[in-house]
């Protein structure tokens, strides 16, 4: 039986991708905006490390990508197989998809996630393509396209996680994912540190 903690661990991980998805989103679309201008104030290393240039180009070059790479890696890991593949005595089980799926004693309902999640089957290979290039720097990445429907798969895993507590009466107070206001939190919190940021940047105009 699926235990109640268990879920709730899971819930929080799909939470936590998804927030992770729409900061990257909101944050590489408010860079963009300002990317050429800041680009062109800090060219040279030395304007650089004298003028705080790490606050713009460099620093948010580095943001960005960390950003990206955290979702597309929290994402990986919903849909990790239920046990490492040396882990022969099934001793630490992944908090993913399939080890939910396993605990379930319900066939429908496993067949029911396995029809939802293969509509997003294109998406998510495209994704798991990506493992090792997050986790190591080589050519493996360059080539690598990942299909559109990211947004939709969060949708799907809503949908997932609403009907395993609609058929199991001990789950039923396990919270949701509510990617609604987990976008707007997402935004909310990035529009406030461009804003700062702006903010700043208007200040040292002025100063000069």
């Amino acid at each position: 039986m699926l235990d109640k903690k268990v879920f709730e661990s899971f819930i929080l991980k799909v939470n936590q991708s998804c927030q992770q998805f729409y900061v990257w989103m909101y944050a590489n679309n408010e860079f963009a905006k300002h990317q050429e201008k800041w680009n062109k104030t800090f060219t040279k290393l030395e304007r650089f490390l004298e003028d705080k240039g790490c606050k713009y180009k460099n620093f948010w070059d580095v943001v960005i990508l960390t950003l990206q790479q955290a979702w597309k890696l929290g994402i990986i890991r919903l849909f990790d197989p239920s046990y490492f593949s040396k882990d022969v005595k099934k001793e630490n089980p992944r908090l993913s998809l399939c080890y939910i799926s396993e605990l379930l004693e319900d066939d429908s309902l496993k067949q029911f996630i396995t029809e939802e999640i293969n509509k997003h089957s294109n998406f998510i290979e495209s994704i798991k393509k990506q493992r090792p290039s997050l986790a190591h720097n080589d050519t493996k990445a360059i080539n690598n396209k990942i299909e559109a429907g990211v947004e939709n798969l969060f949708e799907g895993l809503d949908k997932i996680i609403t009907e395993i507590k609609n058929r199991n009466p001990h789950l039923k107070d396990c919270n949701d994912i509510n990617r609604e206001l987990t976008e707007k939190l997402s935004k909310s919190g990035v529009d406030e540190i461009f804003e700062a940021l702006l903010e700043i940047d208007n200040l040292e105009k002025k100063e000069e």
